[in-house]
């Protein structure tokens, strides 16, 4: 999941310009246009890279037509929480049909406290305490509940019986390549410190670092596979050549 650490509607971001009133009428074309700014061209369910504004979709986190409306609520009351702008978050054409109008209980940004009335931002320790990758899978940490659920209704793992589970196999066949392809650089770098080719291994540890900004593709799933690797090796590393351009540079 693309978890976002501030506030998309405040600041520098175009999208805060929507949120005047706190509240908008749905215009895709818009919308899009700003929240391509606020993701950075990726899904924020699944981190894939949407190369292109035709090639991704405004979901609406909570979906306009629900089975059934939450406790206590109004149709009216409900309407007004799907179409306020924090309820549009960014996904591609497969996760998008594929939760359809399923309740979703783990989002990246925003999310409706229906107790209190009101939006709260997500925290990041939440998915931390919540989710996890494990080689290019999901899964719940501590069996939560609430991310068994996030998991299946948005099929992230391709693993239910589906007619589109064929979209989501192929989802992870590409997190499956990109990860290979990920431990292979990580693998020529520590071959190259043993070798003591320490420059070598500056110059290739600053082009795999890359992979775990994040901006990156899949770099949630990246940096919970690798992330204590990379860190060990840049220790082990600093003690030969200067790497603070290359922390920076992952870092940024």
């Amino acid at each position: 999941m693309r978890y976002i650490e501030r506030p998309l509607y405040k600041g520098n971001y175009p999208l805060a310009n929507l949120v005047r009133y706190k509240r908008v009428p749905y215009d895709g074309k818009r919308v899009k246009v700003h929240l391509i700014e606020c993701y950075g061209f990726r899904c924020c369910y699944c981190e894939t890279p949407i190369l292109s504004i035709t090639t991704f979709q405004v979901d609406h986190f909570y979906p306009q037509n629900p089975n059934s409306l939450p406790s206590g609520l109004t149709q009216t009351q409900y309407d007004s929480v799907v179409n306020h702008v924090y309820n549009y978050h960014l996904s591609c054409p497969r996760c998008n049909v594929v939760k359809s109008n399923k309740p979703n209980n783990i989002s990246p940004n925003y999310y409706y406290d229906f107790t209190h009335l009101q939006w709260k931002l997500s925290r990041k320790e939440f998915y931390r305490e919540n989710l996890e990758y494990r080689g290019p899978y999901i899964y719940p940490v501590n069996n939560s509940s609430l991310a068994l659920q996030f998991i299946t209704n948005l099929n992230l793992n391709g693993t239910t019986d589906s007619e589109l589970d064929g979209l989501r196999l192929a989802l992870i066949d590409q997190r499956s390549a990109y990860l290979v392809e990920t431990q292979m650089l990580l693998q020529s770098c520590y071959l190259l410190m043993n070798a003591k080719e320490y420059n070598g291994a500056a110059i290739l540890l600053l082009y795999v670092g890359a992979r775990f900004r994040k901006s990156a593709p899949y770099s949630t799933m990246i940096v919970d596979n690798f992330g204590p690797l990379l860190f060990a090796m840049l220790l082990k590393l600093k003690s030969f050549v200067p790497i603070k351009s290359v922390i920076q540079s992952i870092l940024r």
